[in-house]
């Protein structure tokens, strides 16, 4: 017995055909896996697909910026810091840097206090002089940024015990200190020039006097008292306008004079140095008298005996 199939009328016969041909190209298409374009997935954001630059942020440090801010490259802006006052963000004229605009007082500045050495602090030039006149308040003097002192720079009799000015070139005037009893370091390592006299008599306890850069002093060199320096040093120094004179410096072992061999006054005095080699003293007269030095020598007394008694009063001031 033959199983008859159904028959399909003719107007049915051209859509089943149709239906079957559009059934069979989906399926040939679905062998190939779901429908992709050829740029890729519409969902992958730009500039994070596989191979794409990625975009990395700079530092402050990176960009040697340590105050205000900056941009980090990628679009963010990054926070460098602060400054403390009396410095600002870019003061000193570089950008994203601490500093303050260099200022020049005019006239001569008496420091009484640790407010009116404070205000000194951006200061390159002072066309007066620079006074401390027993300041008992404060221990140390740092001033970083100050060049030139048109006048004088004194201290006297006051309780500071260190003076840094490391940018210091020239003092037009004298160079003043007296019995300043707590004195222990004082740094003017790019001091040139001396206009008048350099000065240094009582001060008791200071052991440390930088004095590499000095060439000149216009007038007479005076060091006196100065019981606990071990050695007096101006290796670049060339010329004296007035009076050389080194005595009673109880720990001073070592003179160094190198390049000294003008002295205008009328006599050099090196004596009653107990602790410093009598050969010293004599190897800087000889070295002067090779400069054709016309002058008086005294260079005795070192090597031997006591100690000078140094005493300098107590600060009593402000």
């Amino acid at each position: 017995m033959k199983t008859m199939m159904p028959m399909i009328p003719r107007g049915y016969r051209m859509r089943f055909l149709v239906a079957w041909v559009c059934v069979f190209s989906a399926c040939r298409a679905g062998d190939l896996g779901p429908e992709t374009s050829q740029d890729g997935p519409d969902d992958v954001p730009d500039g994070q697909g596989d191979g794409a630059a990625q975009c990395v942020p700079a530092t402050c440090a990176e960009q040697g910026a340590s105050c205000g801010t900056i941009d980090d490259g990628c679009g963010a802006t990054l926070a460098c810091g602060t400054c403390t006052a009396p410095e600002t963000c870019g003061g000193g004229r570089v950008a994203n840097e601490c500093g303050c605009p260099g200022a020049v007082v005019e006239g001569d500045v008496s420091v009484t206090d640790a407010a009116s050495l404070d205000a000194l602090v951006c200061t390159v030039e002072i066309t007066g002089s620079l006074h401390f006149h027993q300041t008992c308040g404060i221990d140390e003097v740092v001033l970083p940024r100050l060049e030139r002192i048109g006048g004088a720079l004194y201290f006297h009799q006051t309780g500071v015990q260190q003076i840094d000015l490391p940018a210091l070139t020239s003092v037009g005037q004298y160079l003043y200190f007296h019995q300043n009893a707590a004195l222990a370091d004082v740094g003017l390592p790019s001091l040139e020039s001396v206009g008048q006299y350099l000065y240094l008599y009582g001060n008791c306890a200071l052991s440390v006097l930088d004095l590499e850069s000095l060439v000149s002093v216009g007038d007479y060199f005076y060091v006196d008292l100065v019981a606990a320096l071990p050695s007096l040093s101006a290796p670049a120094l060339t010329s004296v306008g007035g009076y050389f004179y080194v005595s009673r410096c109880c720990a001073l072992a070592d003179l160094d004079f190198p390049q000294l061999t003008t002295v205008g006054g009328s006599y050099v005095y090196v004596a009653t140095n107990p602790s410093l080699p009598q050969a010293e003293a004599d190897a800087l007269g000889t070295q002067l008298l090779d400069a054709d030095y016309g002058g008086s020598l005294y260079l005795s007394g070192n090597g031997s005996g006591s100690c000078s008694l140094c005493e300098a009063p107590a600060c009593d001031g402000p």
